[in-house]
C-alpha cells in the first residue's frame, strides 16, 4: 500500500498475479484447427495434444475422481473429433471448444446423477445363503453337463 499525498487513505497498487488457470484462448489453436480442417494430420494431432491439458483443467473443476475427469476429457475429445467440420475458421476456436466441453461435462453429470438415483445397494438379506448350486432357480443350469464332458 502507498499513501496518497500525505493523507492517511491507503491507495492500493495493482499487482500482477500469475493465474494457475491455463489460458483459454491460445492463438495457435486457431491456426492449428484451420490447418487440420485442410487435412494436415500433424497439426490436428498437435492441436489435440495442446487442448487436452486445458480440457483436464475444465473437467477437474466439475469432477473429483480422476476416472471421471479422464472420462469427461475423452468424451469432449471424441465430440471435438466427430463435429470438427462445424468449427468455422473465421471464428475463434477456444469458445467453440469450451462450449463443447461444457455440454459434454454437463451431460456426463446428468447421466451419473440419474444412475445414482436409480441404483440401490443390496442389503445382506439379498445375498444368497449357502451354495449357489443348491438354489432352486439355478437347478439344471449350474449342474448341466457340457458338451466337452
Amino acid at each position: 500500500m502507498a499513501r496518497h499525498s500525505g493523507s492517511r487513505i491507503p491507495v492500493l497498487r495493482r499487482v500482477a498475479v500469475r493465474s494457475t488457470q491455463p489460458i483459454a484462448s491460445n492463438p495457435g489453436w486457431d491456426t492449428l484447427m484451420a490447418r487440420a480442417g485442410e487435412g494436415d494430420r500433424a497439426a490436428y494431432r498437435r492441436l489435440l495434444q495442446e487442448i487436452t491439458p486445458y480440457l483436464r483443467f475444465l473437467a477437474a473443476r466439475r469432477y473429483r475422481d480422476l476416472c471421471d475427469i479422464e472420462g469427461a476429457v475423452q468424451d469432449a475429445l471424441l465430440t471435438v473429433h466427430s463435429i470438427r467440420q462445424t468449427c468455422e475458421p473465421a471464428r475463434s476456436f477456444a469458445p467453440w471448444l469450451v462450449a463443447i466441453a461444457n455440454r459434454r461435462f454437463i451431460d456426463r453429470l446428468r447421466r451419473q446423477r440419474g444412475t445414482s438415483y436409480r441404483e440401490a445397494a443390496l442389503a445382506a438379506q439379498h445375498w444368497p445363503q449357502g451354495k449357489i448350486e443348491d438354489r432352486p432357480e439355478v437347478e439344471g443350469i449350474v449342474n448341466e453337463p457340457t458338451a466337452s464332458n
